[in-house]
């Protein structure tokens, strides 16, 4: 999958911008040579969902070890309140 397609060609632009202290900047800009299959507004969505989609993939039970630390901090007080009572 070619993910130019989607988006289109793009060239870099480079101009040279002196500022308000006498300094040159390098400005850079995108500009689109050809179009692609979806406007930028449809591709950023696209991209969006990818990225989402590849981080819970990356991780699926990233869900289930965020509600594992409650269980294991209330053994832990659970733990310390019967050592704290068997000591006395």
């Amino acid at each position: 999958m070619c993910f130019g397609s989607y988006q289109g060609v793009q060239n870099l632009k480079t101009t040279e911008v002196v500022d308000a202290h006498g300094h040159k900047i390098a400005k850079h800009e995108l500009e689109l040579v050809t179009p692609g299959k979806m406007n930028a507004k449809e591709y950023d969505i696209f991209v969006g969902d990818l990225v989402n989609y590849l981080a819970y993939m990356g991780e699926p039970a990233q869900k289930h070890t965020y509600s594992a630390w409650c269980y294991c901090f209330i053994f832990l007080i659970r733990s310390i309140r019967i050592a704290f009572i068997a000591k006395e």
